[in-house]
C-alpha cells in the first residue's frame, strides 16, 4: 500500500506513528499534493465523527436521567404492591379460616341431622344411603372425630348405626331369598353395595348355605345305601335359585362351592351317584352354562362313571349270554332288556343319552366280534345236506339271534349287520357254486324228461330252501331274489352254449327249465326280473330265428348265444373263441353287465367276419344276419 493510502490507518492509530514517519522520510519521491489532499480529507471525517460523538452524549445524559426516573417509580410500585399483598395474603387466610370453619359447622350439622333422620327410616336402602353419607363427610372431615361433641357420633352413634342396618339388611335378603322376591333382594343388594360390604356379606351367605349343604353330603357319602330321604332333602336345600336371584356372579359363586362340596363328598361309584346326578341335572338344566360351568364340569366324573358301569353290566351281560353254547332265548332277551333299561336310566339327559347310544353301538362292535369268532363258515361247515349239522346250527341261531337284535336296535347295530350279511353272503356264495357245478354238468350229461342235472338241482335248491327257512328274514329278501336271478341266468348261459343241439335237446332244455322254475324256484314265493318273463325264456327255446329276433323281452345275451349254438360249427362257441373252458366263460360271463356282454359279443362276432373275409368266404352261417340285428338293436338301445 502506499504512503498516502497508510496516511489514515496511521491518524486513528491502526498502525504505528514512529514507522510511518520513518517510511515517509526515507521515501525518495512523495506527491505532497496527493498527500495534502489526503489530509484534508481525513480531517473532514474526523470533525465529522466529533461532531457524532457529541450528539450521543448528550443523548446518554438525556437516558440515563430518565432511567433514574424511571427506577425510583419502580421502587415505589414495589413497596406498594407488597404491602397490598401481604394485606390480601392475611384476608384470604382469614377468609380459608372462616370457610374451613363454615363447612366444619356445617357437616356437624350435617351429621346430626342425619342421625336424627336415621332414627326414624325403616327402609334399607335409605338407610344405607344415610349411612354411606355419614361415613363420606367423616372422610372429608377427618378433625370432626377431635371435637368433643362429635365423638359420641363418630366413635359409637355411627358404627351402632351401620351394624344395626347391615344386620337388618342381610336378614331381610335372607327372607327375598327365602321367598324369592326379587325386588325385595335387589334393594338389599343395592344397601350391601352402600354399607360397603356386599363383597363379604354374599360370600357369608354362599358359605352358610354351603356348609349345610356340605353336612347332608358328608352323611349321604358315609351311607352304605342310597338314602332317598336324604336326597330329597338336599333338593329342597338347593338354594342355586336363590343365589341366582342376587345375579349371575352369585350364582356362580354358589355353583362353584356346590361343585367343591359334590366332587369331595361323594365318590363317583356310589349307588346314589346316579340319582344326584339326575335330580340336580335337571336343576341346572334351567340355567345357563355360563353360570352352572362349574357344577357342569364337577357332574362330568359322575356322569363318566355311571356311563362306565352302564358298560360294564352291559359287557357283563353280552358275555354270559354269548358263552351259553345252547344260545338261550331267555340269555339274548337279557341284552335287549339291558339296553332298554340303561337307555331309560338317561333319557332325562341329552349328553347322558347321546353317549349312552354310544355305548350301545360299543357293545353291539363286541358282539358283533363274539359272533365273528363263533360263525362257523368254512366250506365244510356251509356245505348242505338233507341233514342239518351242528355248526349250521349254531350259524343258523347265531343269525337269528342277530337278527332279533338288530329289529330292535337298527340304528346301532351296524358293525353286527355287517357280519350277518358277509355270513349269508357266504351262505349264499355255497349255493351258487354248488348251482354252478350242477348246470355246468348239462354238457356232459344226456337230456331227458327230465334231464338228470334237472333233478339234482331241484333236490338241492329243496334242501337249500329248507335251510334257508331256520334262518331267512324278509330283510334278507334282496339276496334270495338275486339268488334266484343267479339260478335262471345261469341256466341261460349254460343251456345257450350246449353243443352240438338239436331240435329234441331244444325241446328238453324247454322242459327242464319249465320244471325247474315249477317244482322249485316258486316253492321260494318270490318275484324277480326273471321269473317274471319265464314263459318267454320256457317257449324261446322252441323259436325259429325269425321269432327269437322279434322277442325283444329275452335277454339279448341269451338269443344271441343260442342262435350261435343252432348254427354251423364255422361259428365257434364265445368260450372257444377266446380258447376258455365252458366253467371258466361261464363264471366270467354271469359276473359282467350287459354293457360288457355286449362289447365281448360284438367283438366275438367281428372276428368271424373278418375270419370270412379272410378265408375268401362269402357264405356266412345262416343265423348270421339275425345274431348282427339283435346286437344292433342292443347297441342303439344303449345309446339311448
Amino acid at each position: 500500500m502506499s504512503l498516502e493510502g497508510d496516511l489514515e490507518d496511521c491518524i486513528w492509530g491502526r498502525s504505528d506513528w514512529q514507522e510511518y514517519t520513518k517510511k515517509l522520510v526515507a521515501a525518495d519521491d512523495i506527491n505532497e499534493q496527493v498527500l495534502l489532499e489526503r489530509v484534508e480529507k481525513i480531517k473532514e471525517s474526523i470533525k465529522r465523527k466529533i461532531r457524532k460523538a457529541v450528539s450521543l452524549g448528550n443523548l446518554q445524559e438525556i437516558i440515563s436521567r430518565d432511567m433514574a426516573n424511571l427506577c425510583e417509580t419502580s421502587e415505589t410500585l414495589s413497596t406498594r404492591f407488597s404491602t397490598c399483598y401481604e394485606r390480601l395474603h392475611e384476608g384470604v387466610i382469614q377468609l380459608e379460616q372462616m370457610s374451613a370453619l363454615k363447612l366444619l359447622l356445617f357437616a356437624i350439622n350435617r351429621c346430626e341431622l342425619l342421625i336424627i333422620r336415621l332414627n326414624t327410616i325403616d327402609e334399607v336402602v335409605k338407610r344405607s344411603e344415610i349411612i354411606c353419607e355419614l361415613n363420606e363427610i367423616l372422610k372429608e372431615n377427618p378433625c370432626l372425630k377431635d371435637i368433643n361433641r362429635m365423638s359420641e357420633i363418630v366413635f359409637v352413634k355411627i358404627p351402632c348405626l351401620t351394624k344395626e342396618t347391615l344386620a337388618i339388611t342381610v336378614q331381610q335378603l335372607k327372607s327375598s331369598m327365602g321367598s324369592l322376591n326379587a325386588p325385595l333382594a335387589s334393594c338389599c343388594l343395592r344397601a350391601l353395595k352402600n354399607l360397603s360390604c356386599y363383597d363379604s356379606e354374599i360370600a357369608n351367605l354362599v358359605d352358610e348355605s354351603a356348609k349345610s349343604l356340605d353336612s347332608d353330603f358328608l352323611k349321604l357319602g358315609l351311607a352304605s345305601e342310597m338314602d332317598t330321604k336324604i336326597i330329597t332333602q338336599l333338593s329342597n336345600k338347593m338354594s342355586l335359585e336363590q343365589f341366582a336371584l342376587l345375579g349371575d356372579n352369585v350364582g356362580k359363586m354358589f355353583c362353584k362351592k356346590f361343585a367343591e362340596i359334590l366332587s369331595n363328598r361323594i365318590p363317583v361309584n356310589s349307588s346314589s351317584a346316579c340319582r344326584i346326578v339326575q335330580l340336580f341335572s335337571k336343576i341346572f338344566s334351567t340355567y345357563s352354562l355360563a353360570t352352572i360351568g362349574p357344577l357342569y364340569d364337577a357332574l362330568k366324573p359322575f356322569k363318566n362313571a355311571i356311563l362306565s358301569q352302564s358298560f360294564n353290566r352291559m359287557f357283563a351281560i353280552i358275555n354270559k349270554a354269548l358263552d351259553d353254547p345252547l344260545l338261550r332265548n331267555p340269555a339274548i332277551e337279557k341284552i335287549n332288556c339291558l339296553f332298554n333299561a340303561e337307555m331309560s336310566l338317561v333319557n332325562w339327559d341329552s349328553e347322558l343319552k347321546s353317549e349312552m347310544e354310544v355305548n350301545i353301538i360299543k357293545s353291539f362292535n363286541i358282539i358283533a366280534q363274539r359272533f365273528e369268532q363263533r360263525l362257523l363258515l368254512d366250506e365244510n361247515s356251509l356245505h348242505m345236506g338233507d341233514r342239518v349239522s351242528s355248526a349250521q346250527m349254531l350259524n343258523y341261531d347265531l343269525i337269528n339271534i342277530g337278527n332279533s337284535l338288530i329289529a330292535t336296535w337298527p340304528n346301532y347295530s351296524g358293525s353286527l349287520m355287517k357280519i350277518l350279511s358277509d355270513a349269508i353272503s357266504r351262505i349264499f356264495n355255497i349255493a351258487r357254486s354248488s348251482v354252478f357245478a350242477i348246470l355246468l354238468s348239462m354238457h356232459n350229461e344226456k337230456l331227458g324228461m327230465p334231464s338228470p342235472y334237472v333233478k339234482e338241482l331241484c333236490s338241492y335248491l329243496t334242501v337249500f330252501r329248507y335251510h334257508l327257512s331256520l334262518f331267512l328274514t324278509n330283510d334278507n329278501n334282496d339276496e334270495l331274489r338275486n339268488f334266484l336271478n343267479y339260478v335262471i341266468e345261469l341256466f341261460l348261459v349254460n343251456s345257450s352254449l350246449l353243443r352240438p343241439v338239436t331240435i329234441n335237446d331244444l325241446n328238453f332244455l324247454s322242459n327242464d327249465l319249465q320244471y325247474i322254475t315249477e317244482n322249485s324256484i316258486s316253492e321260494f314265493n318270490i318275484k324277480t326280473d326273471l321269473l317274471n318273463i319265464i314263459n318267454s325264456l320256457i317257449n324261446s327255446y322252441r323259436c325259429s330265428p325269425e321269432e327269437l329276433e322279434k322277442c325283444e323281452e329275452l335277454p339279448f345275451w341269451f338269443t344271441v348265444q343260442l342262435l350261435i349254438s343252432q348254427s354251423d360249427l364255422t361259428l365257434l362257441s364265445p368260450h372257444t373263441s377266446v380258447n376258455w373252458s365252458l366253467d371258466y366263460y361261464s363264471d366270467w360271463f354271469i359276473k359282467q353287465t350287459n354293457s360288457s356282454r355286449l362289447n365281448f359279443l360284438l367283438s366275438f362276432m367281428h372276428s368271424y367276419n373278418s375270419s370270412v373275409i379272410s378265408s375268401e368266404s362269402t357264405k356266412y352261417v345262416e343265423n348270421y344276419p339275425f345274431i348282427m340285428n339283435i346286437l344292433q338293436k342292443q347297441v342303439t338301445y344303449q345309446k339311448l
